[in-house]
């Protein structure tokens, strides 16, 4: 597909969704500054290292320094805040994906239901992508060992091809798509973990895109979801889904609030421990017309998620609707150490344009830019329609009714899966189920509509708000 936009800001990192909290401005691999406390003290240093030359030497039984070291960093670390962390040099190939957002494998993500394990995820471009292995598919068998007869379970499977990087993996798998099973060989090779979980127009004119994390390329992801949903380079009405989303890269939320803002507005700034400051603007172009937006939180919503909630909310663009925020404001950098490791610190705090910090409660008021609404200073986003995630009995009938459109389209629905709709199993099982045994846009977006923080969303979009944001 041909994009319509070019991507003018460079891209500095990409971040993993497991440590998207753990993320912030970037990364340095910068020298200690030779002019601070600590370099200029070396007794401190002295101390420790005679502690190590001690034991060493001494005690009764052989011991590695490198533990101590790494016992002494992680100690030190745990007593800054929750977010900086020390990640020691065996932990390399997890440092590897979250810097890349990418990994050597196949591409897959499985789920125990029963006794059997299901694909859940193939992910697009992936190895398993391009043999064709389907969603919904259940392992029968990996390499002629039987799933069933040695009694493995989706961690089984993961931990097995987790050692499996070069060579031909043979699958047997039945779908419900198959008249019998079929054997499908794929080789590992490199694959991107996605940004964008999900992406359709969910009612005429009203476009969704749930961010899952703002990881490399998040924004390139994100104006390839909403060129197709905008039609005549505008789109009225959309929805962002950050539920869940645990941050990532400053930089791409950036490029991405620069799509939605007018040029050279200041939307954040980061200010550090000296009260230095950097201000953000908005510098991109705005390659297609966004109208009204609504922008979904709740408390695993952090970070660059946090960020991007509140700069909308402080400059009365977009309503926020769901539960409050996680309350993760400071950002981290990013430093090699001499052993191999690294140290991630938390430098600076940010601040949002009505002066309101993330992660810092305040006994000042703040109000909106645009509208000079009140808003919160606990250091956390609060939701300006507060809801709670939940399904109804209504919700459920929505579901069905899905389930019914697919039988009309001649896509079987097997018993198993219907008795699903009317058993006591929790319902968020009960999609979860039914999706992983369907590849089908359908039901997604019928789950979408089956869900109360996004009812109340299309709500607003229909009757309009109180001060006159969604136009």
């Amino acid at each position: 597909m041909k994009l319509k936009y070019q991507i003018y800001l460079p891209v500095i990192i990409s971040t993993f969704f497991v440590l998207g909290m753990l993320f912030g401005y970037g990364i340095r691999t910068l020298p200690v500054d030779s002019n601070s406390t600590w370099t200029k003290t070396s007794k401190e240093k002295r101390t420790l290292s005679e502690v190590i030359g001690l034991i060493d030497q001494n005690y009764y039984e052989e011991q590695e320094p490198a533990d101590f070291v790494d016992a002494a960093i992680f100690e030190i670390f745990e007593s800054l805040d929750p977010h900086s962390m020390y990640i020691p040099p065996y932990h390399s190939e997890m440092l590897e994906v979250s810097n890349s957002g990418k990994y050597r494998g196949i591409g897959i993500e499985t789920l125990d239901i029963d006794s059997d394990i299901y694909i859940s995820n193939v992910i697009k471009g992936s190895p398993a992508d391009s043999v064709h292995i389907l969603k919904g598919s259940r392992v029968l068998s990996i390499n002629s060992i039987d799933i069933k007869e040695n009694r493995w379970n989706a961690d089984s499977l993961s931990h097995y091809l987790k050692d499996k990087d070069a060579e031909n993996i043979k699958f047997n798998l039945d779908h419900f798509s198959y008249d019998e099973p079929r054997v499908v060989d794929v080789v590992p090779a490199e694959v991107k973990i996605l940004n964008i979980a999900e992406s359709f127009e969910i009612i005429e004119e009203v476009g969704y895109i749930r961010i899952s994390k703002f990881g490399n390329d998040s924004y390139k992801d994100f104006m390839q979801s909403l060129e197709g949903l905008v039609k005549n380079d505008s789109l009225n009405n959309l929805i962002i889904d950050l539920r869940d989303n645990p941050g990532g890269y400053l930089q791409e939320v950036c490029k991405i609030i620069s799509q939605i803002l007018p040029q050279r507005t200041a939307f954040l700034t980061t200010v550090d421990a000296d009260g230095r400051s950097k201000p953000y603007r908005s510098i991109g172009q705005s390659f297609f017309y966004i109208g009204n937006i609504i922008v979904l939180i709740d408390e695993e919503s952090a970070s660059a998620s946090e960020i991007l909630a509140g700069v909308l909310q402080d400059m009365d663009r977009a309503i926020i609707v769901g539960e409050e925020s996680y309350g993760k404001g400071l950002v981290q950098e990013q430093f090699k150490l001499s052993n191999g490791g690294v140290a991630r610190l938390s430098v600076s705090r940010y601040k949002l344009p009505s002066g309101r910090f993330i992660g810092q409660s305040d006994s000042l008021s703040f109000e909106s830019l645009l509208l000079n609404r009140s808003l919160n200073s606990t250091g956390k986003i609060q939701p300006d329609f507060e809801l709670k995630h939940e399904f109804s009995v209504n919700n459920m009938n929505i579901f069905k009714a899905a389930v019914e459109a697919l039988n009309a389209k001649s896509i079987d629905v097997d018993f198993e899966t219907y008795h699903l709709l009317n058993d006591n199993t929790d319902i968020n099982l009960k999609y979860e189920k039914a999706l992983v045994r369907y590849e089908n846009d359908m039901v997604l977006k019928y789950k979408a509509l089956s869900d109360d923080v996004i009812n109340k969303s299309l709500e607003l979009l229909n009757t309009k708000d109180e001060w006159g944001i969604l136009k």
